[in-house]
């Protein structure tokens, strides 16, 4: 059973090793793009947008880079534990009072540091999202909105129902051609904003569905697959396999099971 559950963790630990380079691999590919972008098209447009993309690279390597010192830690802390135990000059009431404190300091830092990776990736979400999403029209009226949101949750509602798969194309179609119509209200209308509680009413993503707009859009620009960032948004936004989502769920199971063990093998 020790031998299972030591090869689980094994394989969690290196899930979350494989999300957290994806994730910083994609900020290093925003930048490249944001540099390439730079070059082709020089201004304050795209001076912003490279000083945003290194901004985003360096505060997420920093808050990855603190995350893993933050759960070897926890880890580590059964070995610093095996030698207070060890240790003949103190005496049980000692050696469990130290240990206890060691395993929980080693557990809240931990746990404050996934916090943080969640805090710096929420934000660098939020930058992406701004630049990447259109937003609404200048000169467009409420009413215009409405009634463009109306039309649009009637063409998927009867042409998708709940299933995700056929939901999600018929949404990047449409947006496909509202990017290559220069029909910029339905493209605003479909990136979920005024039909975010629409799709999850449908019981889909909002979230994802921007992001997988994102790549559409990305791939309309000029031809190149992946605009600046829109990985990374992609890998921000969602909840799934090799997500943000799915590593703060494995760092956090892991930094409880570490904890738990060294608390059942030390403390008496």
């Amino acid at each position: 059973m020790a031998d299972a559950r030591q090869q689980s963790m094994t394989s969690m630990r290196a899930d979350l090793t494989g999300i957290r380079n994806s994730i910083l691999s994609a900020a290093a590919n925003a930048v490249d793009q944001a540099g390439n972008q730079w070059t082709r098209s020089s201004g304050a447009a795209a001076d912003k947008t490279l000083s945003q993309a290194r901004a985003n690279q360096t505060s997420l390597t920093r808050v990855f880079d603190a995350a893993d010192k933050a759960l070897a830690a926890v880890s580590e802390s059964t070995g610093q534990a095996s030698i207070v135990a060890n240790d003949a000059r103190f005496d049980r009431a000692y050696k469990n009072k130290t240990i206890s404190k060691l395993i929980d300091d080693a557990h809240a830092n931990a746990t404050a540091a996934l916090a943080d990776v969640e805090t710096t990736c929420q934000s660098v979400h939020a930058s992406l999202a701004a630049a990447i999403l259109p937003q609404a029209p200048k000169g467009v009226s409420e009413d215009m909105i409405l009634d463009r949101k109306r039309d649009l949750e009637r063409i998927l509602a009867n042409g998708a129902g709940r299933d995700w798969s056929v939901a999600l194309t018929q949404v990047q179609k449409l947006y496909r051609e509202a990017l290559e119509t220069g029909d910029d209200l339905s493209a605003y209308v479909l990136a979920g904003g005024p039909l975010k509680f629409f799709y999850q009413a449908q019981g889909f993503n909002a979230a994802t569905i921007g992001a997988q707009l994102a790549n559409v859009k990305a791939a309309n620009e000029r031809g190149v697959t992946g605009a600046s960032g829109a990985q990374l948004l992609y890998l921000l936004s969602i909840g799934g396999p090799g997500t943000l989502g799915a590593f703060l769920a494995i760092g956090r199971h892991l930094v409880d099971q570490d904890a738990l063990i060294a608390r059942s093998t030390f403390l008496r």
